[in-house]
């Protein structure tokens, strides 16, 4: 079972965020998981873990 959750937050320093998560229950342990982004990000949640994932190895074969 997946109970989904939707907060908005509002920061004047910062462009309106979004949280977005979900709790899942397995066994008789509780996992909440949530993330934040913005309205106005201009990169894919795809396009970072990939440039993430990338600068990763870069960073491990330059060593």
């Amino acid at each position: 079972m997946i109970e989904e959750k939707n907060i908005i937050q509002n920061n004047e320093e910062k462009p309106m965020q979004k949280c977005v998560g979900f709790s899942r229950k397995i066994g008789n342990t509780t996992y909440e998981v949530s993330g934040y982004y913005s309205d106005t990000a201009t990169e894919t949640l795809e396009g970072k873990m990939k440039r993430i994932i990338r600068d990763d190895i870069k960073s491990r074969n330059s060593k």
